[in-house]
Formats: C-alpha cells, structure tokens, sequence
C-alpha cells in the first residue's frame, strides 16, 4: 500500500472517480461549474487557514479530493459533443425517410468485401448546419471512386444508428 501514500496517485483516482460520476449522472454542466467553483473556493480558505495554523487539520485533504472528483465531471461534460445543439443527435433523422448531408471526409478506413468505409465529419443536414463525426460506409463497385482526407461531398443517405 506505499503508493497510496502519495498524494497525486490519489488525487488521479478521484479524477478519474469524477471523470465516471460525470458520464453516468445525468446533471447538467451547470451543476458540476457551480459545485467545482464553490470547491475551489473552499479549497482556498481552508490553504490560508492551514497556513497561519500550526495544527493540522484533515478537512483541507477532504476539500481537495472533492475538489478533484468535480473537476473530473466538469471535464467529462465540457468535453461532451453532443451537449452542443447543433450536434446531429438532436436533429430528428428517422430510418425511413432520406437527408441531404454535406460531409466531409476524415480518414479513410481499411475497407471490407463489400464497402469502402470512411470516417466524416457533418458539416450540414438538410442545408442546416451541424456537427458530428460519423461512419460512412459506401457500396463497392466498378465505377464508384475513392474519396481522399478533405473531400467534401453532398448527398442523400438513409441514416441508421449503430
């Protein structure tokens, strides 16, 4: 248990104890901006109390690892893509019904037997803009061309979720 007595291995482990809290709650980033700034706050008061006092006092480490867990939600959540409202998951894209997308390729994936796979990212969906990454798999066949890292191609595609 030696390398639990160090400090940033804990304080790692409640990063990433907050970085997991952040992904299954369902709070909003608003939530998580208030709680860490509050924390910090504390966090400070307590470090200029612990520095005029010669006592120690343990509520300082609680404060920090708290203080550690919030920011690991908040980072979970701002780095969230599809919190943002233009993202594609908000748009209401039905299996039966066709979108004119207008992407941009990515990278080009290893292909399979019978598909050219493609990573792209959504630049509009029915001429409104939006955002996204997705996987664009394109039949194989004689005539069809290879597309490069940059092309930006529109077209009407049936859109299934994964």
């Amino acid at each position: 248990m030696k390398p639990l007595n160090f400090n940033i291995i804990k304080l790692t482990l409640c990063l990433v104890l907050g970085i997991s809290i952040g992904e299954f709650s369902g709070l909003t980033i608003g939530v998580y901006v208030i709680t860490t700034v509050i924390l910090i706050s504390f966090l400070v008061i307590f470090y200029f109390f612990a520095r005029t006092n010669f006592k120690q006092n343990s509520l300082f480490g609680v404060v920090a690892f708290l203080c550690a867990i919030s920011i690991g939600c908040l980072v979970y959540k701002i780095h969230d893509h599809t919190l943002d409202p233009s993202h594609y998951t908000h748009f209401n894209l039905e299996n039966t019904s066709p979108h004119t997308f207008t992407l941009q390729i990515n990278e080009r994936l290893k292909p399979s037997t019978y598909y050219e796979k493609y990573t792209a990212r959504i630049l509009a969906i029915d001429q409104r803009k939006s955002s996204g990454t997705l996987l664009l798999n394109i039949e194989k066949n004689p005539i069809s061309k290879h597309y490069y890292t940059d092309d930006i191609m529109t077209g009407v595609f049936n859109f299934k979720t994964l």
